[in-house]
């Protein structure tokens, strides 16, 4: 977790509503970081695994012809 981080994965062990309920070093780090106004969203591996999905589906793929 760095300043530069937006995003955090977490396990699907996960199943609560607050990341406050997570209790790893990353998860804390991420709520201080939050408290100090850095915008990090919080995706679960089966939310992350969805975008992936969507995204996939939704490219365009060009070839050389």
């Amino acid at each position: 977790m760095t300043r530069k981080t937006t995003v955090l994965v977490i396990g699907d062990g996960f199943r609560g509503d607050d990341l406050a309920e997570f209790q790893t070093g990353k998860a804390r780090k991420a709520l201080e970081l939050r408290a100090k106004g850095q915008p990090i969203e919080v995706v679960t591996e089966d939310e992350l695994l969805e975008l992936l999905t969507i995204e996939r589906s939704t490219s365009v793929s060009v070839r050389a012809v």
